[in-house]
């Protein structure tokens, strides 16, 4: 039943992009939640991104929650490849950063958080 509502909750994301419905931060919350319950990690990833495109921070629960998406679906390496690539364009602010490392930590991933950190380092973002 949880997974037909996720199911619910994309698609009418997927319709409201369609329609050029404005979207806010709470509408893209929920919608990775929805992700997160149904393991949807690339739609989560491309979440990120659409984000960005329409002009709003990404916001610290919607990183974790991508994350996590990602690391329920077996996919950590490939959601975090993405992570990087997303902050090349757009680098995190330090508080962003340093949620992310602490939360892979908190996931016990801790090699991913260290090479996360030294990748921010390398990167000038830290």
């Amino acid at each position: 039943r949880k997974a037909g509502k996720s199911q619910e909750a994309l698609d009418m994301y997927l319709e409201m992009r369609r329609e050029g419905i404005t979207r806010d931060i709470i509408t893209y919350t929920s919608i990775l939640k929805a992700c997160e319950s149904s393991r949807k990690h690339g739609l989560a990833m491309t979440i990120l991104e659409h984000i960005i495109e329409d002009g709003m921070e990404i916001k610290i629960e919607c990183y974790r929650t991508a994350i996590s998406t990602c690391q329920r679906a077996g996919n950590l390496n490939r959601g975090l490849s993405t992570l990087k690539k997303l902050w090349l364009k757009n680098p995190p602010t330090r508080e962003v950063s340093v949620a992310v490392v602490t939360f892979l930590s908190k996931l016990k991933k801790s090699r991913d958080a260290n090479s996360l950190m030294q990748w921010l380092e390398k990167q000038g973002l830290e």
